[in-house]
């Protein structure tokens, strides 16, 4: 901490300052100090998925029973998110699936919940967009914001 001018800062912030140096220059000499060095490593594009939505179970049951009775969600909310297709129950893994569409309409983002209480699973469908994540825009003037789409 540099009382003077009353900024603080990490040892690379210190070494910068004190010595001189560049970022790179103050890290290779806390490194060298240490026994450490830097190494370069080549960052790899990973190939994107296409996104595909889970498919569509026939009923709802285990969803509305997780959602209404387990989370205690409202049933006029859930509803009206079940009617907009934005919530809905996977035919494979009976998960709840919460859908983000793009300003177009079209899907983008599903996340899918667990319905089994004791061991639930959490994760989002292959290729999905986190800028397009399941989100709702109201006309309140408050804002509300949620760790995940359960909540």
């Amino acid at each position: 901490y540099h009382q003077y001018e009353q900024k603080g800062g990490d040892a690379i912030d210190f070494v910068r300052r004190f010595y001189n140096k560049d970022y790179v220059e103050a890290v290779e000499m806390l490194l060298n100090n240490c026994g450490g060095q830097i190494v370069n490593s080549q960052t790899t594009e990973r190939e994107r998925k296409p996104f595909i939505l889970p498919p569509r179970n026939d009923r709802m049951s285990r969803v509305f029973s997780y959602l209404l009775l387990t989370r205690g969600i409202d049933k006029d909310v859930l509803f009206e998110f079940v009617r907009r297709k934005m919530i809905y129950e996977s035919a494979d893994y009976h998960n709840a699936v919460f859908v983000g569409y793009d300003s177009n309409g079209k899907p983008r983002h599903a996340h899918k919940r667990g319905t089994v209480t004791n061991n639930p699973y959490k994760g989002n469908a292959a290729g999905s967009q986190p800028e397009f994540s399941f989100h709702w825009h109201g006309t309140s003037e408050k804002i509300f914001l949620f760790e995940a789409p359960i909540d």
